[in-house]
């Protein structure tokens, strides 16, 4: 394949995955905005945003079938039109829950689109220039998600809140019709079969175990009824993938220590982005009595930098492996942690863009790099199912992530107290990032 057919099915795929994955955020600065339009209260509000992450966990593990089952050139155009639906069912809504659903139609294109992009771009380009291309998939992944917030909070500020639906629409047309004329095709067809038992396994329990911790706090019992069903569930669809001639997940790679080990990574760094991300707008926008498009452009500096760094680490990753590179992301999550911690209503506003620009770097230096990192020890066989897996614990993190900090943010009577308990956790959890990288290298060391 010629670097300009590479370079044309890149750019097209990453386009596209951008554009749904803004999408994913675009709720969060709104949700106050949201709230209010829409007489409903916080914890219904915030489906908006976690009902998507969960969607996508929910529909991402379907990527490496319909890869193998269907033509490239199917897939794409396929993916876009199910986006294209979602996107008017939600800019249409009548009301809360047909919103919703929009959204959720949404999702469930964008969990494939995403896996599917990076799968193609693996696929295409040669394994010496892995660590740059997975920097780029990556740059997608992680900036288009914390872009999302400022840009939510520019059009809630400007125009109509319904054009934070209408947005999307012509931008994703625009890449289809391209799309059709000049993707070509770069995979051919198997006979792979989809593994009905397999998908509504791990759907319904995923999604008993995400709704029962997102209402533990209001109905104890039901919640953890729900989290044991859901648990069951997924104890039968891990067994049944290890009976399974073609599994519909190779769940067998988490034996491989580089993949179990990185994939623990990139659940704990995207729980860690996607939580602050919801929080901090919140906090700005309550608490220091910001506007939605202040709170966002706050944010839009992290998630600058958060683009720029991810390729520049995938390269370096090419050329030097990941300790040092770890370290450093390491370092900037650390730092970050006491100025969120004390965040307050007197905090300056330079200090909140600086913090959360450090935060954000320290995210794409860690998770990058990792992606890459997971993938050095599987053979091209497993790499599609490893993809997968990876995309589907990483927004199956986010959605728990978010509904934990959710809970942990509203224990608390006041919303300040609630907001500190959220960084402590956030806290814990880069700790533990850390230590697990600690092992990780000193075990790399040895062997």
């Amino acid at each position: 394949m010629t670097n300009k057919k590479r370079n044309t099915i890149g750019a097209i795929l990453l386009l596209a995955t951008f554009a749904a994955l803004l999408n994913q955020t675009l709720m969060i600065t709104a949700l106050p905005k949201l709230i209010s339009v829409l007489n409903v209260n916080f914890a219904t509000a915030q489906w908006l945003t976690t009902g998507y992450i969960l969607m996508v966990g929910i529909s991402t593990p379907l990527s490496a079938t319909l890869y193998e089952k269907y033509s490239t050139r199917q897939i794409f155009i396929g993916i876009m039109v199910v986006f294209l639906v979602g996107s008017l069912v939600a800019s249409s809504g009548a009301n809360f829950w047909a919103i919703l659903l929009g959204r959720l139609i949404q999702a469930a294109a964008g969990g494939v689109l995403t896996t599917f992009t990076m799968i193609s771009m693996i696929t295409i380009n040669p394994i010496e220039r892995r660590g740059t291309v997975m920097g780029l998939s990556m740059l997608v992944i992680s900036a288009a998600p914390a872009i999302g917030p400022t840009l939510s909070g520019v059009m809630i500020t400007f125009l109509p809140w319904r054009a934070l639906f209408i947005f999307i629409i012509p931008i994703m047309l625009t890449i289809l019709i391209i799309g059709l004329f000049i993707l070509p095709n770069y995979s051919e067809k198997q006979a792979a079969k989809i593994d009905f038992k397999s998908f509504f396994s791990s759907s319904i329990g995923l999604t008993a175990i995400l709704i029962g911790i997102s209402i533990i706090r209001e109905q104890v019992l039901i919640a953890l009824g729900l989290i044991v069903i859901g648990t069951l569930i997924m104890v039968y669809f891990g067994r049944r993938q290890l009976t399974l001639k073609e599994p519909f997940l190779n769940i067998r790679i988490f034996k491989v220590r580089s993949f179990s080990t990185m994939i623990s990574l990139i659940m704990l760094v995207f729980g860690i982005l996607l939580g602050t991300e919801l929080v901090m707008p919140m906090f700005l926008e309550n608490n220091q009595h910001l506007s939605g498009m202040t709170a966002g452009l706050i944010m839009l500096p992290g998630a600058a930098i958060n683009a720029i760094i991810s390729p520049i680490v995938g390269n370096l990753y090419d050329q030097y492996g990941y300790k040092k590179i770890f370290v450093f992301g390491f370092s900037m999550l650390m730092i970050s942690v006491l100025p969120m911690l004390l965040l307050t209503a007197e905090f300056p506003v330079w200090l909140s863009v600086v913090t959360y620009a450090i935060r954000l770097a320290g995210v794409g230096a860690v998770m990058a790099p990792a992606t890459t990192e997971a993938l050095k020890d599987l053979s091209p066989v497993e790499i599609n199912h490893a993809t997968t897996l990876t995309n589907t614990l990483r927004q199956i993190s986010g959605s728990l992530f978010n509904t934990i900090i959710i809970v942990i943010a509203s224990i608390p009577a006041s919303f300040v107290i609630g907001y500190r308990f959220s960084m402590i956790f956030i806290m814990v959890i880069s700790m533990l990032i850390g230590l697990i990288g600690l092992v990780y290298f000193r075990k790399e060391r040895k062997n």
